[in-house]
């Protein structure tokens, strides 16, 4: 009879550790996914007082592209020397009309 009272204490003492251990699992999986969310949302509060962000869809974009080359060749007794030179020159501009294209969305 000793052994049989001795395993139910060991059998309780058992089930009571598994079941504290699922409750510590649960809650700490409910702090991850309420941090993530409390993190995303801290996140997303400052990227609104910030203003709007890069829209591919509303940036256009007009770039001309200028390139001029020069080579020197001088032939001399000891072989060819060449040197080129070039420029380039880029204007253009950037335009950004976030607030048309977030009208339809």
């Amino acid at each position: 009879m000793g052994g049989l009272l001795l395993t139910r204490r060991a059998q309780s003492t058992l089930e009571y550790a598994i079941i504290i251990s699922a409750v510590i699992a649960g809650l700490a999986i409910m702090g991850i996914v309420w941090f993530r969310g409390a993190y995303q949302g801290r996140l997303k509060s400052a990227s609104d007082e910030i203003g709007e962000q890069f829209d591919t869809e509303a940036t256009y974009s007009s770039y001309t592209t200028r390139r001029n080359s020069n080579t020197l060749e001088q032939v001399t007794g000891s072989g060819i020397t060449t040197t080129t030179t070039e420029d380039v020159y880029r204007s253009g501009s950037d335009v950004t009309d976030a607030f048309s294209a977030r009208k339809g969305k």
